[in-house]
């Protein structure tokens, strides 16, 4: 299909597209796919005009899906940094930054998938071109390719924001335009940053909301019922509280130390600690990690039912022994 753009604040917009499709995520990279094609980026120049790279953090970067900037969200101390770096040395580079090549676009060929920050900086400095490297997958692979790259970066994103990244992709039931198949949950996992028990449990709670009627919440939080910290008393009671702990409790740095502060937790509030840790695993996708820590500890009582069943046969064979002969 061929389509109509206009570039606005680049940003690619079909003009005949209805409003709700194109706000939502699969919308976009259907957008994105009428443009693409499968073809070979080794042609490609290695370097390419700052100006001829189109933004699209509302699709590909997971920590600007809530901020709605036009450059992402960017951390302006790191951009600062770059920028000091590359004034100081008129003949570097820094790392390439990764680009998705769109071969049908009429404008925008090249789409920015990583280096949001590097892309600001030298935006900033006045340099003209940028090195480059090239996705070879489609719009939909693009996104775990994306996901890759970022795991590399000095400021990795917090839990909330891969909950939040997931629940956005579960959510917008994703089809690859190319096989024509809806993503899985083990693609989802791997885009994220997520564990595969995290995608299970969101999923349900997906169906959940869909099969009562109500509204699907663009947000995980919402979803969950949590309510919203408007006036962020939440969040410094929270900062209040983890000074408190760290100030009470020495540096967790020798071995058993995690296990006794477990430990002290559940013995100073026994009636919580069910709810405490239903919570952490909600907010914080530290389900796997107490899957994990579960199958372990189910594995220990397992190793001891063994061994005091192979205690219990040998006594049974001394005590057999010590029987009179009939």
């Amino acid at each position: 299909m061929n389509h109509e753009f206009e570039e606005k604040e680049g940003q690619m917009v079909r003009e005949d597209a209805p409003a709700d499709v194109m706000e939502s995520l699969g919308g976009k990279l259907r957008e994105l796919h009428d443009q693409w094609e499968p073809h070979d980026t080794n042609g490609l120049p290695k370097r390419l005009p700052v100006g001829r790279i189109g933004l699209r953090p509302d699709v590909y970067q997971a920590r600007g899906t809530r901020s709605g900037l036009k450059h992402g969200d960017v951390n302006e101390q790191k951009v600062g940094e770059m920028r000091e770096l590359l004034r100081g040395n008129p003949e570097m580079d820094l790392r390439p930054v990764l680009v998705l090549h769109l071969p049908k676009a009429k404008s925008r060929k090249y789409i920015l998938l990583d280096g949001h920050h590097r892309h600001r900086a030298y935006t900033g400095v006045g340099r003209s071109e940028i090195p480059v490297e090239y996705v070879r997958v489609n719009p939909t692979q693009a996104l775990q390719a994306a996901n890759d790259e970022n795991t590399h970066i000095r400021e990795p994103m917090t839990d909330e924001k891969r909950t939040q990244h997931a629940w956005r992709l579960l959510t917008s039931n994703l089809v690859d335009w190319e096989t024509g198949k809806t993503v899985t949950h083990d693609w989802i996992t791997k885009t994220a940053g997520v564990s595969i028990s995290w995608v299970k449990k969101a999923s349900m709670k997906l169906n959940e909301i869909r099969e009562s009627g109500g509204e699907v919440p663009e947000d995980w939080l919402d979803a969950l019922g949590w309510e919203r910290d408007e006036d962020e008393e939440r969040n410094k009671t929270v900062m209040r509280w983890s000074e408190d702990l760290r100030k009470g409790f020495p540096k967790m740095t020798k071995l058993g130390n995690p296990e006794l502060f477990a430990r002290a937790l559940r013995r100073a509030w026994p009636e919580k600690i069910a709810e405490i840790m239903k919570h952490l695993a909600e907010r914080e996708d530290l389900g796997g990690v107490l899957e994990e820590a579960a199958r372990e500890e189910l594995g220990r009582l397992q190793e001891e039912v063994e061994e005091l069943q192979d205690q219990l046969a040998t006594m049974t064979e001394e005590v057999e022994k010590l029987r009179p002969e009939s």
